[in-house]
């Protein structure tokens, strides 16, 4: 993905689903088709954990496993990054955010897109530096690396913990 691509997914809206935007985003398919990937993904991890009532209209929250399965069955590879210390978002972005590689980073209680040292999320027009952004002081709680495969997936799978590689093996 090219920084001038860089932008809010086809179909995007606001609300509570910064993490589908993220998807989105990261997987470079419309907003509505990682809105039903994630949609599925959630009533089946409701349904795993014995919550078998369903919300009749679900408000679009998710959680860092279903983004990830998600971002694994739109064919890209997904690698979390270790933090060294407690950090801002601003911090991360300006210090150990790389060229070139897209990052899925979770902060309190929200989930970004971070590529070049630019964030986009559900709320943003384009994508703003760290410093313009709204919640650059919110604080990091995890990172991901998203690449989006060019070509046939073929890379080795015992890098991959079990449950995310039996979901790629089903997915």
């Amino acid at each position: 993905m090219q920084l001038h691509e860089f932008g809010l997914p086809t179909g995007n809206r606001l609300g509570r689903n910064c993490g589908v935007t993220a998807v989105a985003l990261l997987a470079g398919v419309p907003f509505n088709k990682a809105w039903d990937k994630l949609e599925v993904l959630h009533r089946q991890t409701r349904i795993l954990r014995g919550r078998v009532r369903h919300p009749r209209n679900w408000p679009g929250t998710t959680n860092h496993r279903d983004r990830t399965l998600a971002l694994v069955a739109f064919g890209c590879d997904v690698v979390e990054v270790p933090l060294r210390r407690r950090m801002t978002l601003a911090t991360w972005v300006l210090r150990y955010s790389r060229p070139g590689v897209t990052y899925m980073v979770r902060t309190t209680s929200h989930v970004q897109t971070v590529m070049d040292g630019r964030i986009v999320d559900q709320t943003t027009e384009r994508p703003e530096h760290p410093r313009e952004y709204w919640g650059s002081g919110k604080y990091v709680t995890l990172v991901t690396e998203v690449t989006r495969p060019t070509a046939l997936n073929t890379h080795d799978l015992t890098t991959i913990p079990d449950w995310l590689r039996r979901a790629k093996a089903t997915a």
